[in-house]
């Protein structure tokens, strides 16, 4: 009988903080690949890490970003839309859903979220969407670039 109710304390305390250490692991394993622009391989820590904690909203949010660089746009869209049940107030989640949505092509979906993203973040908001819409003029970075003559 001991046994039992000490398999049954370590299933109801333990476990859990086990699953959210491990959980822990892979969104830093993820986060390390991302930065690496390793996305499909952030993507699969991304999924582990949900795996062990689907409440984990950092992971969700970052599963979009790799989706979206992946121009995987509607699952991107889907991790951000999850992101933001959690979460309601990330300004970050409204504007990359956001860009998801544009590239998916429903623009007015996009300038909502844009709009909601700049309500709750104005000055990080109005910088990132400068930024995007000099990148799209200018087409990208500008890296390797060649310029006519």
């Amino acid at each position: 009988m001991k046994q039992i109710i000490t398999l049954i304390l370590f299933l109801l305390f333990i476990y859990p903080v086990f699953a959210q250490n491990k959980a822990m692991e892979y969104l830093n394993t993820a986060i390390e690949y991302n930065q690496q622009n390793e996305y499909l391989s952030s993507l699969q820590y991304c999924n582990s890490a949900l795996d062990q904690n689907p409440e984990m909203s950092n992971a969700w949010f970052l599963r979009g970003v790799n989706n979206f660089k992946l121009n995987n746009y509607k699952d991107a869209i889907v991790d951000f839309s999850v992101t933001l049940n959690f979460q309601p107030e990330y300004a970050e989640a409204w504007f990359y859903r956001g860009k998801a949505k544009q590239a998916n092509g429903n623009l007015v979906e996009a300038l909502a979220d844009y709009n909601k993203a700049r309500e709750l973040n104005p000055g990080k908001s109005t910088v990132l969407v400068i930024k995007g819409i000099i990148s799209s003029i200018f087409g990208g970075s500008g890296k390797n670039k060649k310029v006519k003559k």
